[in-house]
């Protein structure tokens, strides 16, 4: 038997619906207490932040990429992870960067939306 410590599930569990409790608690308090005018204004403000809103979420990514060692490291020191695991997570760390940067670049970029646009225009 090896004297791992489980990692602590059980708190990731009760974290996650916390999350989600408190999400459904401040969407039903923003929609009681929305106006109209209010929502037009906030999409433009949205809008108008959306390029630095962009650019926060990939210095989250490369933040991400290079901690990405670190870590693992600590999961392995914490006996979360063994070392063959650390090796395979250590493999995939190019992997899950080119996922976040796709999905960045569909989701929050709408290269979709701007693909479409584009065709639309080229065709007659």
């Amino acid at each position: 038997m090896s004297n791992r410590r489980p990692m602590p599930r059980r708190w990731f569990g009760r974290l996650t619906l916390l999350a989600i409790g408190l999400t459904v608690l401040i969407g039903a308090v923003l929609l009681n207490t929305v106006d109209s005018d209010g929502l037009d204004r906030l999409q433009r403000e949205v809008q108008e932040a959306a390029p630095l809103l962009s650019l926060i979420r990939l210095i989250v990514i490369a933040g991400l990429y290079l901690a990405w060692p670190s870590l693992l490291r600590f999961c392995k020191q914490r006996d979360w992870i063994n070392a063959e695991t650390e090796q395979q997570l250590m493999s995939r760390r190019t992997r899950l960067a080119m996922w976040l940067i796709a999905l960045e670049l569909i989701l929050g970029l709408e290269v979709l939306n701007h693909l479409h646009a584009l065709v639309g225009w080229l065709t007659p």
